[in-house]
C-alpha cells in the first residue's frame, strides 16, 4: 500500500530528504548497499545552508560516532520505514538487491524540491548528482567481483 500522507505538508522530515535526493537524480533503483545515499546525504550537509530548513533536517538526524567519517545512524531505518509505507520496493538479491522508487512519490518530492529556496534546491541536486554516481560505481561491482578468466589454478 502507497501511503503518501503528509505530502502536503512543507515541513521536511529525513524521509522526505531523502526523496528530495531520489527525485534530484533521477534514479530508478535505490541500491540495497546504503553507502551511495550516504555520501549524498554528507554532501548535502556540507552544502546546504545552514539556515535552511534542509540543514535542520540533517542536525536532527543521528550520526554513528565510529569510522573515520561517521555516517547518518538513521538511514537505514529511514529506508526500511519508506518501505514499510510502500514508496520503496525490495527487488533482486545479492549486489543486485535495491529498492524501486515509488514514481508517484518521486513526482511528489520534484514538487517538494520546487519549493526550496534556490540555495537549497542547488545543494540537493548536487548531492542527488553525487548519489547517481556512487550508485553507478555500485552498479559496476557485480561485474567487477566476477572473475575475468578461470578460476581453478
Amino acid at each position: 500500500m502507497v501511503s503518501y500522507e503528509n505530502m502536503a505538508d512543507t515541513s521536511l522530515t529525513p524521509e522526505a530528504l531523502v526523496g528530495l535526493v531520489l527525485a534530484a537524480g533521477p534514479a530508478p533503483l535505490l541500491p540495497a548497499q546504503l553507502w551511495p545515499l550516504q555520501a549524498a546525504l554528507e554532501q548535502l550537509e556540507a552544502d546546504a545552508p545552514g539556515e535552511g530548513a534542509v540543514a535542520r533536517v540533517l542536525a536532527r538526524m543521528p550520526k554513528s560516532a565510529s569510522g573515520p567519517a561517521p555516517g547518518f545512524s538513521s538511514v537505514r531505518p529511514v529506508v526500511h520505514a519508506l518501505a514499510r509505507r510502500g514508496l520503496l520496493t525490495a527487488v533482486g538479491c545479492g549486489w543486485e538487491a535495491g529498492y524501486r522508487i515509488d514514481p508517484g512519490w518521486v513526482e511528489h518530492s520534484g514538487l517538494l524540491l520546487q519549493r526550496l529556496s534556490d540555495d537549497e534546491a542547488r545543494a540537493v541536486r548536487k548531492a542527488a548528482q553525487r548519489f547517481v554516481a556512487m550508485a553507478t560505481m555500485a552498479s559496476k561491482k557485480p561485474a567487477a567481483s566476477r572473475p575475468v578468466m578461470s578460476a581453478t589454478i
